[in-house]
């Protein structure tokens, strides 16, 4: 075969010219992401000396509007469990991410609306 011939450095050339095309869902999606994630960090940069806004704090929001139908008992129960696994965890990545690290995990399974939501509100 041809490819199996050519040179190294012309393949990664011919490589670094291939784009794939991905749906625009997907691009949508990803940059709802990445935007919300900014939002959250820019909003604790500006209040870390206030401490209106933590970590904990915004994980609750978003526990409220991931379990929209679920009751307050069970909410506080999942947000008591959450704080605990990063309270207890011996992976010192996750404990320093702190709430942070639930945030990242429940904004990822958020949709593109409920992401706009969060941002509006915090």
């Amino acid at each position: 075969m041809i490819w199996d011939k050519l040179p190294d450095c012309l393949l990664e050339r011919i490589y670094t010219m291939v784009v794939i095309s991905q749906p625009l869902n997907l691009l949508n999606d990803i940059k709802s992401y990445n935007y919300t994630i900014d939002h959250i960090k820019h909003d604790l940069e500006l209040n870390q000396f206030v401490w209106r806004h933590n970590e904990w704090l915004i994980l609750t929001y978003i526990l409220n509007i991931y379990y929209k139908t679920k009751s307050e008992e069970y909410k506080t129960k999942k947000f008591i469990e959450l704080q605990k696994f990063v309270k207890y965890n011996n992976n010192l990545s996750i404990r320093y991410q702190g709430g942070f690290y639930w945030i990242n995990r429940f904004v990822s399974k958020m949709t593109i609306i409920e992401r706009k939501e969060l941002r509006k509100n915090i």
